[in-house]
């Protein structure tokens, strides 16, 4: 689709194949591309309420890693994504929609991530490199076997809550423009700014 793109590069189709796997915050586009003989796969989107639960459904390997995580963070936060929440699982919960919430974003992104982590290791996918950005670096750290589960989703909690209680200072915004297209938008608006460049056609506002 339209948020995808190929860039078909590599030519040796017989050769083993390997993969570089990166972890970006939230964005809009995935993008993965062909270059010499690896594959660059690229972990990243915008979180929704139904986010996973496809996989968590059909697929064992991410079941019990996304189960995994959720018993830790339980255990630091006192409820559960997936039952309190109604993430992952089957069911709805009963407050889905807090995923757009910050508390609960990041730690559910990273959730998610580590899932796909350990799913493509069940797999036998290869990764011979890591990139990480954003709070993608926590999942980046689990995929290089340098931070653990738990580091993982204990620091994704409390930068979470740490956020959280400074969230009703001011907002971002993810805007798929570029910013050639956003800064004469913001030249009435002093309050408002470019936070971040996360791709051409992807930034974050802050004010």
């Amino acid at each position: 689709d339209e948020s995808t793109i190929f860039v078909p590069t590599r030519k040796c189709l017989d050769q083993p194949l390997s993969c570089i796997w990166v972890f970006a915050g939230q964005g809009k586009s995935s993008i993965r591309f062909w270059l010499d003989r690896s594959t660059y796969c690229s972990f990243v989107g915008p979180q929704h309420p139904k986010m996973g639960k496809m996989l968590y459904s059909h697929v064992e390997s991410f079941r019990r890693s996304i189960d995994a995580s959720d018993i830790i963070y339980h255990e630091c936060s006192g409820h559960s994504l997936i039952n309190d929440i109604g993430l992952f699982g089957s069911t709805n919960g009963s407050n889905p929609m807090a995923v757009y919430e910050i508390a609960y974003t990041l730690p559910a992104l990273v959730f998610l991530q580590i899932g796909l982590v350990d799913m493509y290791r069940h797999l036998g996918v290869p990764c011979t490199a890591v990139f990480g950005h954003s709070f993608g670096e926590m999942a980046a750290g689990y995929a290089a076997n340098i931070c653990t589960r738990q580091q993982c989703i204990q620091t994704a909690y409390h930068r979470a809550r740490i956020l959280r209680q400074v969230d009703n200072g001011g907002a971002m915004l993810a805007a798929s423009c570029s910013s050639d297209f956003v800064r004469p938008l913001l030249e009435a608006h002093e309050q408002i700014w470019i936070a971040a460049y996360n791709a051409p056609n992807s930034l974050t506002l802050g004010g």
